[in-house]
């Protein structure tokens, strides 16, 4: 096995992003948990006097008020604006600064909890109506976080990529729905090869997304709040990124629950109490929702009217994971087939990524010689008798499965000179059978 310079797959998210590399053993992408174990990272910053702290450590801030402000959440929507983002200590950051020290963090924690060497190439994923500008802001972030490589693919693909990898059925052209954090991203794709690719221009809603439906419930409890306790939720006409994430935490919560409950202490220990049913929460978000389905019957007309009549459905993103999106789908979206659900549709993004980077830096499978250098000689390669991987002739143990090289050489393949174990009825190597 020739051992390849690691790559990344990098879904850089609106709320949280993931990572994900190309296992060589088992021939699919895999996701990389982060420095605290989490298959996701949010994707919040806090710069702090001395230090910058990226993911959950950073979303920990929010719990002290004096440190509230130094917190920087959904920055992807504003990637490309020329704004400054002001600190407390007089400082200002741009929205680049802030998207850099989240791949940066995304970087750092892949090789020293994964790889354990550098990191130098990387696939990003960008949603599919990305400017032009916004591309290009998010590849230089990638650059100052050290990726000296970065390729960026349309997020619809890199969904189709995993989808097909899965081993889920494609049948005809796949239209892909995404509702992420911060965006909702509809296309339509066709087979292109190994891949595939945009079949016509993608639909989408810039502000559409997870974030908006976190924001919904906030609103909903503020008004509450003001009728209730004659105050705000931040007891100020500014927005408690605090209380904004326990509403995310709520939302998810009503994914697989009727209700769920609010008993917090607002900003001068007040305490606000609210439950949340369902049904509530879907008519907060009927609209966005509302919207994303007319989007999509749309784009299923005008496939079908320019050839490419859809015969597959993928969603995507976290909160396709909203039952009323699959209501809504179902029963005004005009889709040829019912969306399969599959476990993977909160990370496939990241997962096609790393997909897309095997097929641009991988090794592939080649012929191997007719002869090679017989084992043990100094300087030639040894193989595996147990996985077939290429192993130093000195080695004690295989780099990749562990097995003992010292002593395990017990026959020899007359094919190729290969160490092969004493059981084994093919050799590793070449694959010529031992027992004929």
């Amino acid at each position: 096995m020739t051992v390849t310079p690691p790559f990344l797959g990098i879904d850089f998210g609106t709320s949280k992003s993931t990572t994900a590399w190309f296992n060589p053993r088992a021939r699919q992408a895999e996701v990389i948990k982060n420095a605290e174990g989490e298959d996701k990272t949010p994707s919040v910053a806090y710069f702090g006097p001395d230090s910058v702290l990226v993911g959950t450590p950073a979303e920990n801030m929010l719990e002290d008020e004096e440190e509230r402000s130094r917190v920087f959440v959904g920055i992807k929507r504003h990637l490309a604006k020329s704004m400054r983002l002001a600190l407390p200590d007089l400082r200002t950051v741009t929205p680049l600064e802030v998207a850099s020290e989240v791949i940066k963090q995304l970087k750092q924690d892949a090789e020293a909890g994964h790889f354990k060497e550098p990191v130098e190439r990387a696939v990003l994923t960008c949603p599919a109506a990305f400017t032009e500008a916004e591309r290009k802001t998010l590849t230089e972030a990638a650059a100052r976080a050290g990726f000296r490589t970065v390729e960026l693919l349309e997020e619809p693909v890199a969904a189709a990529l995993a989808y097909t990898r899965a081993g889920l059925k494609v049948e005809g052209h796949v239209l892909v729905y995404d509702l992420g954090g911060g965006t909702f991203d509809l296309a339509v794709l066709a087979r292109e090869d190994d891949g595939f690719r945009l079949a016509f221009p993608p639909k989408g809603l810039r502000n559409c997304g997870g974030d908006d439906f976190d924001h919904a419930i906030y609103d909903h409890c503020d008004e509450l709040a003001r009728s209730t306790l004659n105050r705000t939720i931040s007891g100020e006409e500014r927005t408690d990124l605090q209380f904004l994430r326990l509403c995310r935490q709520r939302k998810e919560s009503l994914t697989s629950r009727e209700r769920c409950e609010f008993s917090s202490f607002l900003p001068g220990g007040v305490r606000f109490k609210h439950t949340l049913d369902r049904a509530t929460f879907e008519g907060l978000i009927a609209r966005h929702v509302q919207e994303t389905v007319r989007l999509t019957r749309a784009a299923v007309e005008e496939a079908r009217d320019q050839g490419y009549p859809v015969g597959t459905v993928v969603l995507i993103g976290g909160a396709s994971r909203v039952p009323l999106v699959r209501q809504l789908l179902a029963k005004s979206a005009g889709l040829p087939a019912e969306p399969e659900r599959w476990q993977q549709q909160d990370v496939a993004v990241a997962l096609g990524a790393a997909y897309h980077g095997q097929a641009l830096w991988g090794v592939r499978d080649e012929p191997k010689p007719q002869t090679q250098p017989a084992p043990g000689k100094q300087g030639a390669p040894l193989t595996c008798p147990e996985c077939a991987s290429q192993v130093s002739a000195t080695a004690v143990r295989c780099s990749e499965c562990g097995y003992p090289m010292r002593g395990a050489q017990k026959r020899v393949c007359p094919e190729c000179n290969n160490g092969v174990s004493p059981g084994a009825p093919k050799c590793p190597g070449c694959g010529y059978p031992l027992n004929r």
